[in-house]
């Protein structure tokens, strides 16, 4: 069984990001199937202390997995989700991945998540060396385009741009505050794990994201994001320190908007010419909360609204 490290896993401590992908094992069985081999970091026996990159391929045994199940109880033993992956989500589909317009609420990976739908709708398709997995992640509400592993081709070529920067994310965002002209964001952001929130540091990683405004209202603008790197909570985090936070965003300031805050991972571009066999774009339409959200934050008529989000208007207004 193996899983390649997105993006957003690193850089995370092996032991860690192993206690996700296998939540039924306890700690303790973790550390001892690192000390002998049963799980592996690019085909070499590792240490938990070890940090992952993106692009790297975790090797479990697969009777952990089986192991981590005699061990749950018997009432929690059952991991097939209750509710089916909704065939109407899907973006994209082919041999090498699968491309979801997630819902607001989904988390992207653990237990009751969209990488278990996932498993469950591709687990006759996939063969036993590998298990089908979240390529990146979205926030529990944010929305959009997730996409996830069909094949290890897949997972390899995926993770493979992301290291070279072959690929570029657009989201759409509700900010509070009235943003008049682009703003290039740059700043180092730094993660703290207790309390789950994502600041400046000078300890942080370097993190970029263009603002461009796309719809003012008293109140509003509806914001088109582009990011260069893709730290956690980077949108929001950033967004809120140039003095925009996300409109219900109460974890950055944003204070309390109907609905929550709207947050959606609009467009996916990949480089010309790559080897990859999915479309060079892939976009996902706005959920109809979302919509009906916008449309009262902006007092605009939803055809207008959406005319406007046209993608070729809007991404041509983006600085370079």
């Amino acid at each position: 069984m193996e899983y390649t490290a997105g993006l957003d896993d690193a850089p995370k401590r092996l032991d860690r990001l192993s206690l996700q992908l296998l939540p039924s094992i306890p700690r303790g069985g973790i550390l001892k199937a690192l000390r002998t081999g049963r799980i592996k970091l690019n085909g070499k026996k590792s240490s938990g202390e070890d940090r992952v990159q993106a692009g790297d391929i975790l090797s479990f045994d697969t009777r952990l997995w089986h192991e981590g199940r005699q061990l749950t109880p018997k009432n929690t033993q059952n991991t097939t989700p209750e509710t089916p992956l909704n065939p109407r989500w899907i973006l994209f589909q082919n041999q090498d991945i699968l491309v979801l317009n997630k819902p607001r609420g989904w988390d992207s990976q653990g237990e009751n998540s969209l990488d278990t739908l996932v498993k469950e709708y591709l687990g006759t398709k996939s063969s036993l060396s590998f298990r089908p997995g979240p390529l990146h992640r979205l926030d529990t509400n944010t929305s959009g385009i997730l996409c996830f592993s069909a094949s290890l081709s897949g997972a390899q070529n995926f993770s493979r741009m992301l290291q070279e920067g072959a690929m570029t994310k657009y989201y759409l965002a509700l900010v509070k505050g009235s943003l008049t002209e682009p703003r290039i964001l740059e700043s180092l952001l730094e993660r703290n794990h207790k309390t789950r929130v994502t600041t400046s540091s000078p300890q942080g990683k370097a993190s970029r994201t263009t603002l461009l405004p796309l719809i003012r209202a008293p109140g509003y603008t509806l914001v088109l994001c582009k990011l260069d790197t893709g730290r956690t909570h980077q949108i929001r985090a950033q967004a809120a320190e140039a003095g925009f936070p996300l409109a219900g965003d109460g974890r950055y300031g944003g204070g309390t908007f109907p609905g929550g805050f709207v947050l959606h991972a609009w467009t996916l571009f990949f480089a010309p010419g790559g080897s990859y066999s999915w479309p060079q774009t892939l976009q996902a339409p706005l959920p109809q909360k979302s919509l009906n959200q916008l449309t009262t934050a902006l007092k605009m008529d939803e055809k207008k609204l959406l005319e406007f989000l046209e993608p070729t208007l809007a991404l041509r207004l983006l600085p370079p």
